[in-house]
Order: C-alpha cells, then sequence, then structure tokens
C-alpha cells in the first residue's frame, strides 16, 4: 500500500510538471502510443504506462497508469505479452517467440552481455609447461555461425551474466573435438561462488564431429554463465582443435512484448512457433513466412534453407559419371550413367547433353589389389598371408617371402568400408541429404550442391603400420601414403588433408587452393601410430544467384589412394626375403611351430617345448624347465598353480596365486616433498603361460576426468601411483610410467631348506646372503617362481628377473596373505633390475599326506582299545589333502580281571594255610604238653614206662582236658624255669594205666 501511495504521487507530480512544459510536437493518437511497464519498486510491484511509439509526438492528455503484471511473469515459448490486455497471446503464423528467453545464434561479433579473457596456463606439479608465452588473443572469437575457443595451450574463459526473473534454463549447442582440451562449464550465484548441483559444474565430454546440446536449470537470481577452455600441447603437437558453441538459449529472464519475423529461407507454419523450421530443398522463402514455395525443380534448384531459387544451367559431361552394376554370375556387368546428385543441371536447356543410355554389358572390372570376387559378385578382402591382384583368387604366400600388404584403391564402385564420406557445417540442415562425397567408378568426387560454409569430408582410418625399413638418410619410413587427385573450380575453392591422431589431435598436412590439374601426391609416414586422414573440400563462398550455380559444380576428384604396410591392409603380391635376413614381413612358421628342413613346413613343436617367436628359419623348439609345462599353442611355458618337489616328493596346491595379487611399496618422496608409491600387479600362475597383469597412465588431471589411458600387460607390471586434488579438493588417484618388468615364467622350484646364500639361478646383489632368510619354525623350504623379461637395456643387459618366494605360514589365512619386500630393499629390488617378493600363507604348505600326523592308543577297557591321530604341529603346516583319519577301535584282553580273580585266590588260599597253620600249631602245643606229662610223670616214678606199652588212652586225654592248666607257669616249667618260691606247680591226680 506503500508502494502504491509513493508511485501515485510521484506520477502525479511527473505529470503535472508535463502539462507545464510547451512544446511543438503534435499529440500522440491510438497508433501512435504504446505501453511499457516501469521498473518494479522495493514492494515487488510494477505500472503499465503510456508513452509515444517514436520523438514524433507527445502524450498531453495521459491516462493514469494501470497496475502492472507481477514483477517476474513472463510467458511461455511462442507467446508474446499484449500489454493492452496484459495478457500472453501466441504468435502468429511466420513468427516465433522464445517467451522469457533469449537466444544467441548470430557470432559476427561478441554479442553485449558476454565478456572473454584469457590466461596461461601450467601444471609445473606435474612437469608441463605451456608452450605459449602471451595468451592476450588466445580468448573465444566470433565467427559467423559459431564461437569457438582457443587452440593453444593457454586458458579461455566465456562468461555471461545473467538475472533470471524466475525459474529458467540455459541450453547450448557445442563441438569439441580434440582431447587436449579440457572443457570446463559451471555456473556461479551473485557471490562468484561454484554451484556444484545439478549439472551445474562438469567438465564435458568430446562429441568429434558431431554437435550436442547441454541443458541445465537455472535459480532465480543472478546466474554467472561460464565456458572454460584449457588446451594441452603434448609431444611435438602445435595445434589444437577449438571448442565451438552456435546457439545459447536461456529462459526464465524477462517477458517480451511482440515475436520475431522469421528469416528468408525459414518459415512457421503454425501459430505459438518458439522457433522458425529452413525450408527444404528445392524451395524457398521470403521474410515472415507462414509456408515455403517449391521451385520449378524443371529450371531451377535450391538448396536448404534458401531465401529464393536458383535457375539451373545446361547439363554437360561433368554433371554425370559412369558406374557398373554389381557382377552377376557370368563375371559380367552393366554399364550404367547416373546424373551426379543432387542434379541441378536442365536436360532440357539450350545447348544441354542428355544422360547416355544404359544398356552396354561388359566383363566386370577387376576388383582393388588385395581383394577378390565373391559368388555373389562382390569383392573381398584377402586374408592375412593371402595375395590377389583384383582378378585372380587369393593365394597363400609362401614361408620365406613377404606379402606386400597395402590399401589400392582405383576402381570406385562402392566406398570402402574403412572410407567415410559425411557433410559437416554449423547448420546440420545444410547438410541434409548430402553425403559429401560420391563413388563415380574410376574415380570419387564431391557432390555439387552449394552449401555455405562447409566442408566435405573423406575420411580414412589406418590402425597403423607394420615395420619399418631404413631410408638412404637413416630414419625409420613405415609406409607411405600416396593419392591422385584434381580440382575443379570456378573461383576460390580449397582442399585440405589433415591427420588426426589419436591423443594428438587433428593438424592440417597440406593444402590447395583454387583449380588444381591431376597431379600425385606422396608422403613418407614416419611414425607409427593410428590415424585418420581426411580430406576436406571447401567451395568458394559467394552470395550472388549467378555465382551459386557456378560454385554448386566446383567440385575435387581422387583417382586413387595408395597406403602401403598398413595393419589390416590386404596383399597384392608377395615377395621374396633376403637370404639370412630378419624381415619381419617374411611369411614365418606361427609361434609354436618350428620349421622341418627337409619339406620347408611348418611343424608344431613336440610337447613340452616352446618356441616363443614366429620364424621364418630354422630355430629350434626349447623345453620348458622345472616346475613348468608348455601351453596348449607351445609359445609359452606355464604352471598350472600345481607343484611337485622334486627334493621332498610333496605336492603343492597354489590355486590361490591364480586370482590377482597386488602389492604397493613404502610410500616416498620427492625432492618436492610429494608422496608417491610403486604399485606391483601380479599374475603368476594358471594364465597359461601370458600375463594378464595390467598397470595404465591414466593422466587424470583434474575432477572426474580421464583421457589418453595406456596399458601394459604381462606377468609382473609396475606404475606409480600418487594422489592429485581435484577442485573439490578430492584425491583422485594418478597412476603413470607403467612397465612390464616380467613378461615370461622361465622356472619353479624349491629352496633347500638349509641354505644359507640364494640358488645358484637367483641373481645375487645382496651380498651372498638370502633375501628372505629362513626362520628356525619353519618346515619346508619356499618355493620360487622364476620370470624373466624380454626387454633387455643398457642399465639391464640381461634383462629383468623377478623372484617370487611362496612360504608356508600356517599362521596366515588366504585372506590376510600379503606380498613382501625384502627389508632391506623396500622398493623389491636392489638394482632395478632383479626383483624379488614374499608371499607367506597357509595356501602355500604341502597338501597333507599320512606323514602330517600321528597315532595315539588308549588303554585296554572293555576289551577294546580306542585309537586316536593327532596332527604333528599346531596349527598344521599342509592343507587339504588327506583329512585327520577318524579314531578307531581293537579288541584286547583285559589283564585286570584275571589279576583281580589272582588275588582273591591267592587271599582265600592265603586264609586256608593260615588255618592250617593254626590247626598245625595247636595240634603239635597239645602234642607237647602231653609229652610233658608223660616227662613229669616219669620224673615222680623214677622210671618211664616203656615204649611199646607208653600210651594215653583217650579217656585220659579227655580228663587232661579238663583240668587246669596255669600255662604260664606251665610254659615257664617247660622252658625249665621256677616259681619264685622255687616250687613246683602241684597237678592234680592223673589216672593213667601202662601196660606191661
Amino acid at each position: 500500500m506503500v508502494g502504491f501511495i509513493s508511485m501515485t504521487v510521484f506520477l502525479g507530480v511527473f505529470l503535472s510538471s508535463m502539462s507545464f512544459v510547451k512544446t511543438d510536437k503534435v499529440e500522440c493518437v491510438d497508433d501512435m502510443i504504446t505501453y511499457r511497464y516501469t521498473e518494479c519498486d522495493s514492494s515487488n510491484n510494477r505500472w503499465r504506462v503510456a508513452v509515444p511509439r517514436n520523438d514524433e509526438c507527445e502524450i498531453k492528455n495521459p491516462l493514469p497508469p494501470v497496475f502492472g503484471r507481477e514483477c517476474g511473469f513472463s510467458c511461455s515459448k511462442g507467446e508474446y505479452l499484449d500489454l493492452d490486455s496484459q495478457e500472453c497471446k501466441m504468435c502468429p503464423t511466420g513468427t516465433y517467440s522464445l517467451g522469457s528467453g533469449v537466444r544467441y545464434n548470430s557470432w559476427d561479433k561478441i554479442p553485449d552481455g558476454f565478456s572473454v579473457s584469457s590466461s596461461s596456463f601450467t601444471f609445473a606439479e606435474y612437469g608441463y609447461h605451456a608452450k605459449v608465452d602471451d595468451c592476450t588473443t588466445s580468448v573465444w572469437n566470433g565467427q559467423k555461425d559459431y564461437i569457438s575457443s582457443n587452440d593453444n595451450d593457454c586458458t579461455s574463459t566465456l562468461s555471461y551474466s545473467v538475472d533470471v526473473k524466475t525459474t529458467g534454463s540455459v541450453s547450448f549447442t557445442y563441438q569439441y573435438p580434440d582431447e587436449d582440451l579440457i572443457f570446463h562449464f559451471y555456473i556461479q550465484n551473485g557471490e562468484c561462488q561454484t554451484l556444484h548441483t545439478n549439472g551445474k559444474n562438469l567438465f564435458l565430454n568430446t562429441t568429434g564431429t558431431s554437435w550436442k546440446t547441454y541443458q541445465v536449470d537455472l535459480d532465480q537470481g543472478t546466474n554467472v554463465l561460464i565456458w572454460k577452455t584449457t588446451g594441452l600441447l603434448l609431444g611435438e603437437k602445435e595445434r589444437i582443435s577449438p571448442a565451438l558453441i552456435k546457439d545459447i538459449e536461456i529462459s526464465g529472464v524477462s517477458y517480451t512484448t511482440n515475436c520475431h519475423r522469421c528469416e528468408a529461407g525459414f518459415f512457421a507454419d503454425a501459430e505459438g512457433s518458439h522457433w522458425c523450421k529452413p525450408c527444404d530443398a528445392n524451395t524457398h522463402s521470403d521474410v515472415n513466412a507462414k509456408e515455403c514455395t517449391p521451385c520449378d525443380t524443371l529450371t531451377q534448384y535450391a538448396p536448404v534453407a534458401s531465401p529464393n531459387c536458383i535457375d539451373k544451367p545446361a547439363c554437360t559431361e561433368h554433371d554425370y559419371f559412369e558406374t557398373h552394376s554389381p557382377c552377376d554370375e557370368n563375371k559380367t556387368t552393366k554399364v550404367m550413367y547416373k546424373w551426379r546428385e543432387p542434379k541441378i543441371c536442365n536436360e532440357d536447356g539450350e545447348g544441354a547433353i542428355k544422360l547416355p543410355a544404359s544398356d552396354t554389358t561388359k566383363e566386370c572390372p577387376p576388383c582393388n589389389l588385395g581383394f577378390h570376387q565373391t559368388e555373389s559378385g562382390t569383392c573381398s578382402p584377402c586374408n592375412e598371408g593371402q595375395f590377389s591382384n583384383g582378378k585372380e583368387e587369393c593365394q597363400e604366400c609362401p614361408v620365406g617371402t613377404a606379402p606386400n600388404y597395402g590399401f589400392f584403391y582405383t576402381w570406385w564402385d562402392v566406398i570402402p568400408k574403412n572410407i567415410n564420406v559425411s557433410c559437416l557445417t554449423v547448420h546440420s540442415e545444410h547438410c541434409i541429404g548430402t553425403e559429401g562425397w560420391v563413388a563415380s567408378g574410376s574415380m570419387i568426387q564431391t557432390s555439387q550442391m552449394e552449401i555455405p560454409v562447409a566442408y566435405l569430408l573423406l575420411k580414412l582410418h589406418i590402425d597403423g603400420f607394420r615395420s619399418f625399413k631404413v631410408s638412404p638418410e637413416g630414419s625409420k619410413v613405415y609406409g607411405s601414403i600416396t593419392f591422385v587427385f584434381e580440382m575443379s573450380c570456378s573461383k576460390g575453392c580449397v582442399m585440405y588433408l589433415m591427420r588426426n591422431v589419436h591423443g594428438f589431435g587433428t593438424n592440417v598436412v597440406d593444402s590447395w587452393h583454387g583449380k588444381k590439374e591431376k597431379q600425385t601426391y606422396t608422403m613418407d609416414v614416419v611414425r607409427n601410430e593410428t590415424m585418420t586422414l581426411s580430406w576436406a573440400f571447401q567451395k568458394t563462398s559467394v552470395t550472388s544467384p549467378e555465382m551459386k550455380t557456378a560454385v554448386a559444380k566446383d567440385r575435387a576428384i581422387i583417382y586413387s589412394i595408395t597406403v602401403t604396410n598398413a595393419i589390416g591392409a590386404p596383399a597384392d603380391q608377395c615377395h621374396s626375403c633376403a637370404a639370412g635376413a630378419n624381415d619381419a614381413g617374411c611369411i614365418p612358421c606361427p609361434a609354436g611351430h618350428f620349421i622341418e628342413p627337409d619339406s620347408k613346413k611348418c611343424l608344431p613343436c613336440p610337447s613340452n617345448t616352446i618356441l616363443p617367436f614366429e620364424t621364418t628359419h630354422n630355430a629350434q623348439c626349447t623345453e620348458c624347465n622345472e616346475g613348468t609345462t608348455s601351453n596348449k599353442a607351445h609359445t609359452a611355458c606355464k604352471n598350472d598353480c600345481t607343484f611337485l618337489s622334486n627334493t621332498t616328493g610333496r605336492e603343492y596346491d597354489l590355486s590361490f596365486l591364480s586370482k590377482p595379487q597386488i602389492a604397493s611399496t613404502p610410500p616416498s618422496f620427492t625432492s618436492t616433498g610429494r608422496k608417491y608409491v610403486h604399485f606391483y600387479n601380479f599374475s603368476i600362475c594358471g594364465n597359461e603361460g601370458l600375463g594378464d597383469a595390467e598397470c595404465f597412465d591414466n593422466k587424470s588431471l583434474s575432477r572426474n576426468l580421464m583421457y589418453g589411458v595406456q596399458k601394459v600387460k604381462g606377468m609382473i607390471c609396475r606404475s606409480t601411483k600418487l594422489n592429485s586434488l581435484g577442485s573439490t579438493n578430492r584425491a583422485v588417484p594418478v597412476f603413470s610410467q607403467p612397465q612390464v618388468i616380467s613378461h615370461v615364467l622361465e622356472r619353479v622350484f624349491q629352496q633347500d631348506l638349509n641354505a644359507t646364500k640364494p640358488d645358484d639361478s637367483v641373481e645375487d646383489c645382496n651380498e651372498g646372503n638370502l633375501f628372505f632368510p629362513i626362520s628356525q619354525y619353519q618346515l619346508y623350504g619356499d618355493i620360487i617362481y622364476v620370470f624373466g623379461s624380454n626387454v633387455n637395456s643398457s642399465e639391464c643387459p640381461s634383462g629383468m628377473k623377478s623372484f617370487v618366494h611362496l612360504r608356508c605360514d600356517p599362521n596366515i589365512t588366504e585372506e590376510n596373505t600379503k606380498i613382501e619386500m625384502p627389508a632391506k630393499y623396500p622398493e623389491g629390488s636392489c638394482d632395478g633390475c632383479f626383483f624379488h617378493f614374499l608371499i607367506r600363507s597357509s595356501e602355500a604348505c604341502p597338501l597333507c599326506t599320512a606323514d602330517d600326523y600321528f597315532s595315539l592308543e588308549g588303554a585296554c577297557k572293555d576289551s577294546v582299545i580306542t585309537t586316536r591321530y593327532m596332527w604333528k604341529s599346531y596349527p598344521k603346516a599342509c592343507k587339504d589333502g588327506v583329512s585327520l583319519p577318524d579314531y578307531t577301535k581293537t579288541h584286547c584282553m583285559d589283564y585286570k580281571l584275571y589279576i583281580e580273580i589272582g588275588i582273591l585266590g591267592g587271599v582265600v588260599l592265603f586264609v586256608i594255610l593260615l588255618a592250617i597253620l593254626c590247626s598245625i600249631w595247636k595240634k603239635s602245643r597239645k602234642l607237647e604238653y602231653k609229652y610233658q606229662k608223660l616227662m613229669d610223670s616219669g620224673k615222680n616214678g623214677g622210671e618211664l614206662p616203656a615204649a611199646e606199652t607208653c600210651a594215653i588212652s583217650s579217656s585220659e586225654s579227655e580228663d587232661d582236658e579238663s583240668e587246669e592248666v596255669m600255662f604260664r607257669k606251665k610254659r615257664e616249667k617247660m622252658l625249665g624255669k621256677k616259681t619264685k618260691e622255687n616250687e613246683k606247680i602241684p597237678l592234680n591226680t592223673m589216672h593213667h594205666s601202662i601196660n606191661m
């Protein structure tokens, strides 16, 4: 409300003051008045006011202002804001509108609002320094239909600040062909903070020669759009193919009050169009067209998006060409004549010629050299090691001869498979229906359509070259490229020969301007690299209709293209190799075969022998060493991750080594303090003797950007790993200097457990000491895999070797297995030529046998003995193989029972004997007693009775037993003792009788 009152007061004072100003201008009438919105106030309100359409009148009685649409309001694409009604209306036919957006597609100069800048670039941390010292002029430049970035190793920046009123978007169409250019697009807010969400900060991918469109949403408020390119001139490269942008469209900016008219050559056939469409070929249109008008195709023609029709000239012999139908089963072809497409001549015009009749039949022309004709009549290339003159079937080159490989294109019935033709222009619609080059029998020539600012491209791809030869000047020459051409131009046409090498961009080799008679051009190839050769023909650029007809017939003709010694090319003939020469082009016996001296035929190597290279002479197969066998192809010695010891007879299952193994050294530091480690990859066994370990160089220079990846492959390889900080301060791993240190497996053996110095086969650079000392608790000697290298150098004249020690350690499981380096040489090598590694693991222990456990018998219990089995060491120093047997039970005699019975019997017998002894003793006492009585009675009577009459009756005995006896005294008496009183003990009267 405050804003409304303040605006009312301001307008009232302003309008009242205008009534006092006297002018000579006439008063504006309705059709001389238009409306505009005021700027938004602090309350985000605005007003619609009437203003003169031009300075020729004045508003003397202005209408009061009207409250306007809300700030930030805008119409959709294809609509405009009618300020009379303040409503959105659709654009009429013949016009277009972007609604709230703006589009930039004309680049004669840098449009207002855009700013460009440049700076020098260096990457000293990685040893890279820019080749360009002054980058002042290395900025984005307008090129009429597009804007281009820098073409050197400077950094060029294009920026545009836009105030988005409502949520909008930005889209741009770009071409980014060169991998040596870093193309970064990002958006900043009004506080110069880079946004990292929703695609607002990214490194774009290369597009080759095609155009791609990228779109991202914009937030309300200030958005600074930034396109930044940085070039890297690597090696001998001197120029970078720049990035191109042809369309930039931004929406959500502001409203539009009118629609734009379609340009001539374009049209909008429906209301509400947001862009105009180009007219098709042979049609044209004026400005503000809602449809295109056809040309009279009998006498006129028009290219795509043409503003007018062009009269066709009378046809001449240059407007058609001779070609042939496919060969039939009779090896004949029909001669045909075709108009050059698109046809832009009038065959009914004055002095015009007619197309010759196509009714002549003749013998099929030969195929190009190195090709042969198939049953279907098409030409097919000969296989490797074969040759053909184009007329006959392919034949094998004999052993000891060399095929003359190359592309020999002299017949252009069809376009060869490794040749691509196209049309390249800023506006792709201009190339619709145009192939660029047309195969025309004895030649290949450009099409005759007049296309503004377009290149007609013929591209020949070459995968590389075979062996080199030394030129008389002493330089290496891998092959040559020769072509015969002609240029027929009315004015300043131009043809470029360009070479694109992967990783080094595109550069112009040579160029020709204007008309050129038939001539031959030859260039030597001095570097072996994959390349694409391009012939780019550009016609004279003209604007007058009269010249366009003449320019349309500008053409370039190529009669033949020859590329010698190319990889993937067929051969036209074979030539004999010089005797004793090591000619890499000679037909050899394949690897794994030898030449039988008598028959000169190739025969496979015998069992367990190899020949790792192709041979053209009498090379002999060599036997594989201990612990290895030949692979199926007899090209390398292998180990299947098993080992049988010659010294202990133990078997080993080392299948855990078939998996990729990796190791890294402790961190080291450069002179500048940058940390790095050496990273090793291993392919030890189970690989048919062909190593699968890969190391690479990723050249990671910025966040999420990797290119130029270089890989090496072998049994053991090494690379240097360091971390680089990206734009978000995240560590990006950088691998560089990949190197294969071992290519082949030479031997597998077991080290003596009592060894005190290295084996004779182990290269010694450790002063005669073991690299990995043997532990006193170690039960088995190390198994050592010996690897060799195919490459010798001045530093390592015998090549590099690697020794991988496998040590049985029952305490280390497979999951915890690691590869160690010698403690004295943590980099893995003592001299850079010989490398030593140790793998300690329970998986390196031998297979278990019966010798690895012992038996333990228990006591005989219940007539059964239980036998149990135990490993000789814990944890056991073996794996898999024989399992520990279960306990066993055997029958036995239980002697304990018998002993117990014997003891019991002995006790019983003892008791019986004791009882008998006691009885005997008692009896003897009685007899003694009786005898004593007899003695005593004898002493009393004076005489003893006669022996034969001396007897005691049983009754007497019984009487005696009844008598009281004082046994002690009796005992003393028996012993001849007396009582104290020296008196005899009186006895009772004894009754006895003595029979005489």
